[in-house]
């Protein structure tokens, strides 16, 4: 009996994925692979089968092999940009990451004749961090398809790299009402909300991320009532982290209130922050995300905390400082730093921050890279400039003439928060620095990429949550330097003593 050829095998294939029989359609397709292991139509399809399947990573390797076999396969290129843009590239190696934006860069010069490719095009340079030619794509997409929403909403995030809320609330605001069960829409709409100060509505917008898919964090799993503003007096609330540090710290603030209900407080934070928030007034008790829990009767999400109190953009309790630090760490710290500074103190001491967490998405848009700031270096010895960068050391770096840095002794929040009662001024960009010298109620300076987080809002100087702190912005995409302009002159204009 003689073998079927490849071309009986793949209908064989096709056929089984056309009725929903995906399981024989992918033992087919690799069975195909192991016979003949340049087919490229097998690639192909088992990698769009993957993909639909959620298999991203084995996706994208099988349609990468389509496609270097075979560069005529532009929808094999099409799918595999989707695949790796389903694919966490904070885990992958530089190297990993340079292939990935080669294929980006590929599949955004494929011509585009249909919504869908224009579509697809539109993704890839967003991979690629260009914006305007992303949201021209989006627009091009609409033109030829007006109800395509994934590009509607995809119109709506270009617009927010490039600072235009107006444009992305109107694009969020037409998916939610063409679509009013989808999770992420109403999220990216919440947040466009709030980024125009329409709290309250916004809110209970951005409320919907607990009911966005993975990856997004999901709903913690307790027997307890999550807490919606009930009577709390003699009971005990557990507030929890959700996302990054600068939220926690930001969030936090919530937490006395809830105390002043009579509620006995507990925070369950990252380990970083057990050590400072442990002194929050009103807080009854701190512990870890990785210490057991303590018996309570409700549990709410910090950032949920907003939504709970009203808060609208003239409600926000905006006191600060409303973090304290440890009396002996700051004695500590005024040691140190004197012992560096053999010819007395300089007038001013600056912190300084360049860059968010890396493993964070679109990192390098809020991030600075460090030597733009070399023009600080150059202003006089009158300014010590202090490195509060994680992970950052000045030993045999081109700053360390001008950059002091303390990393290895910067273990937690606790230390750079006493090591902050020492700084005249913090310059930084967005992160949980900012967050944490705002809390404090240090002089801060932050600088702001073109489409900043909604806190920032639109075309302001200050921020309502932190009184203390000044914005400086980008005006054009990605490009920093007149914000270091800026704060050249503005540090200049500081006095020398």
């Amino acid at each position: 009996m003689t073998e079927p050829t490849i071309e009986q095998l793949l209908s064989q294939g096709i056929e089984h994925q056309r009725s929903g029989r995906t399981s024989q359609a992918e033992a087919v397709y690799r069975a195909i692979l192991q016979r003949h292991p340049n087919s490229t139509e097998a690639y192909e399809r088992l990698g769009t089968l993957l993909l639909e399947r959620g298999a991203f990573a084995e996706a994208a390797d099988s349609l990468r092999r389509a496609f270097d076999l075979d560069p005529s396969r532009t929808s094999a290129l099409r799918n595999l940009c989707i695949a790796l843009l389903r694919i966490d590239t904070t885990l992958m190696d530089p190297r990993g990451r340079e292939i990935a934006r080669r294929y980006f860069e590929r599949t955004a010069d494929l011509p585009c004749t249909s919504a869908d490719d224009w579509f697809i095009r539109a993704l890839a340079l967003i991979a690629l961090e260009e914006p305007e030619q992303a949201n021209l794509s989006c627009r091009e997409a609409l033109k030829l398809n007006p109800s395509f929403l994934p590009a509607r909403m995809n119109l709506g995030v270009t617009a927010n790299f490039l600072g235009r809320n107006n444009e992305a609330l109107e694009a969020y605001r037409t998916v939610v009402e063409a679509q009013p069960a989808s999770a992420m829409a109403h999220v990216s709409y919440g947040m466009a909300l709030l980024f125009a100060g329409q709290y309250l509505e916004g809110w209970q917008h951005y409320s919907w991320r607990w009911k966005a898919p993975p990856p997004s964090e999901q709903p913690r799993p307790y027997a307890q009532p999550i807490w919606r503003g009930q009577e709390v007096n003699g009971k005990r609330v557990l507030l929890y982290s959700e996302q990054g540090f600068g939220d926690t710290i930001n969030f936090v603030r919530y937490a006395p209130l809830v105390a002043q209900r009579g509620a006995k407080v507990i925070v369950q934070c990252p380990p970083a922050l057990v050590n400072l928030l442990a002194r929050t007034p009103g807080i009854e008790s701190v512990i870890s995300e990785n210490d057991p829990l303590p018996p309570f009767d409700f549990h709410a999400p910090m950032m949920d905390l907003p939504m709970v109190f009203g808060t609208t953009l003239q409600t926000i309790p905006a006191q600060v400082p409303y973090l304290k630090c440890d009396p002996a760490k700051v004695e500590r710290w005024a040691t140190r730093l004197a012992a560096d500074e053999p010819q007395g103190r300089p007038a001013m001491r600056i912190g300084l921050c360049w860059s968010g967490n890396p493993r964070r998405n679109q990192n390098r848009i809020r991030s600075i890279p460090l030597e733009m700031l070399s023009p600080l270096g150059a202003l006089g010895p009158h300014m010590r400039f202090i490195s509060l960068q994680k992970g950052f050391s000045t030993q045999n770096s081109s700053v360390s003439h001008w950059l002091t840095d303390y990393d290895d002794q910067l273990i937690d929040f606790d230390e750079t928060t006493a090591l902050m009662m020492h700084l005249d001024l913090i310059i930084t960009v967005d992160t949980a620095i900012a967050h944490l010298a705002g809390a404090l109620a240090r002089p801060t300076w932050t600088m702001l990429c073109l489409g900043p987080d909604w806190r920032y809002m639109a075309a302001r100087a200050d921020i309502p949550w932190y009184p203390t702190m000044k914005l400086i912005r980008q005006t054009r995409w990605n490009d920093w330097t007149p914000v270091v302009e800026q704060i050249v002159h503005m540090l200049k204009a500081l006095p020398e003593s």
